[in-house]
């Protein structure tokens, strides 16, 4: 089952990504948490690409778990706490992954659990195809 992506002339694309993400009748769909640049050993990656590239490894790692892949996805949430993130994050998301369904931005610095400042936060939604 295919992922019918849906991008009408009527309506502008101002980035890369798909205006509407339509997942077939009886598609199985996987919900994956906000993943952080945190390794398998708890530890959090030094910067901003680190922490991107680790994020999305975590991500790939549940899909796999799944029997899903990159090309499964349908929508991605993108929190960073700089606007400075943005093209570094821009750098690293290229993992085998399709243009993103959305992004945004938020001036909360998380922490993780040892209390350190983490750069961002990825959320993502996928389905089955």
């Amino acid at each position: 089952m295919a992922i019918t992506y849906h991008n009408p002339k009527s309506v502008s694309l101002a980035g890369k990504y798909s205006l509407g993400a339509e997942v077939p009748q009886g598609a199985r769909v996987l919900f994956v948490s906000g993943q952080v640049g945190v390794d398998s050993r708890g530890k959090l990656q030094a910067g901003i690409e680190k922490q991107c590239t680790q994020a999305w490894k975590n991500i790939g790692q549940v899909l796999k778990s799944a029997g899903m892949g990159f090309r499964d996805i349908v929508k991605v949430n993108v929190f960073l706490t700089d606007s400075r993130f943005i093209e570094p994050y821009r750098a690293t998301s290229g993992l085998d992954a399709p243009d993103r369904a959305g992004a945004g931005r938020s001036r909360h610095a998380g922490r993780d659990r040892g209390g350190r400042r983490k750069v961002g936060r990825l959320d993502t939604h996928y389905a089955q195809n």
